[in-house]
């Protein structure tokens, strides 16, 4: 599981919250391909760095995770948008990325991360999840 320095509210996602990752994170990506084994604790996603702004310049930017439909038992919402604040510090390597916690996010399918800067697409990397054992 990717390391967490607590939680924050995200109301556009199945959760209400996301994860907030330490600034200096380093993940250990097991595969650089595009295919992702799901289970649960696995996370993905990717390195970014914000290029363009003055060096450790805070930018308001936001991540949008698209799906197949996944459905929270705990309040019966299904989405297939998950979307959440992302900001970040020009000029350092960051993480974004999402961790399958709960079983019901086990979902095999076309998963899109895309970094948004407003409405722009800054980013998008398209993902495929496998479940099976």
């Amino acid at each position: 599981m990717t390391e967490v320095s607590g939680e924050m509210p995200a109301p556009q996602t199945g959760l209400g919250w996301v994860h907030v990752t330490p600034a200096k994170l380093d993940p250990t990506f097991v595969s650089e391909g595009p295919t992702v084994h799901a289970k649960l604790g696995t996370g993905f996603g990717i390195e970014v760095i914000v290029d363009g702004r003055p060096r450790l310049a805070m930018v308001q930017l936001r991540t949008r995770v698209t799906h197949p439909p996944l459905t929270n038992p705990g309040t019966g919402l299904t989405l297939t948008v998950d979307e959440w604040p992302s900001p970040m510090n020009a000029g350092i390597l960051r993480y974004d990325g999402w961790s399958f916690d709960n079983p019901w996010e086990l979902v095999a399918g076309s998963w899109v991360f895309e970094l948004l800067d407003g409405e722009r697409v800054l980013l998008r990397q398209e993902f495929t999840v496998d479940v099976t054992p």
